[in-house]
């Protein structure tokens, strides 16, 4: 018993939230994805060139975000549902990739380009998007995801 008179095993369900050992172990496997560390880095690259005035020929420039965008944030999302449901295997529902799918199209390709004029409405986005959504549920949304060789560390 502990000192409130509950059972040694309920204790488990009075622990501070923290990011265990179970986060480290399991869940970077998920973050450290071939797929996932390459298309990073070449948003990266291409968002930090546009920055500093450095363009990109205009296929890459303009619709390899949008290409890179769905398996980028698919990856976080199942790491996130990873860590939610502290189940390494599971994969996101495909309901999931759809909602992200039209969320992407309804906020980036709807809605900003009402608002804001730097955004354009542009149907090859909306292809880019779903191409996308399929790369990541038939490459990068399975049980045992490719990693960097350092991952089973």
């Amino acid at each position: 018993m502990d000192f409130c008179g509950y059972p040694s095993s309920f204790n488990h369900l009075y622990e501070p939230f923290t990011l265990d050992n179970w986060f480290n172990e399991h869940l970077m496997k998920t973050l450290k994805n071939t797929w996932f560390i390459a298309f990073s880095l070449i948003w990266f690259i291409i968002f930090c060139c546009t920055k500093m005035e450095i363009y990109f020929p205009r296929l890459i420039q303009f619709y390899a975000i949008d290409l890179l965008a769905v398996p980028i944030l698919g990856n976080l999302s199942l790491t996130f549902y990873r860590w939610i449901t502290k189940n390494e295997k599971i994969t996101l529902p495909i309901y999931s990739l759809i909602f992200l799918i039209v969320g992407l199209i309804v906020v980036f390709e709807y809605q900003l380009p009402k608002h804001h004029p730097r955004y354009v409405a542009d149907v090859w986005d909306i292809v880019m998007y779903i191409l996308g959504g399929l790369f990541f549920q038939l490459v990068m949304n399975n049980k045992s995801l490719p990693t960097t060789p350092h991952a089973s560390k």
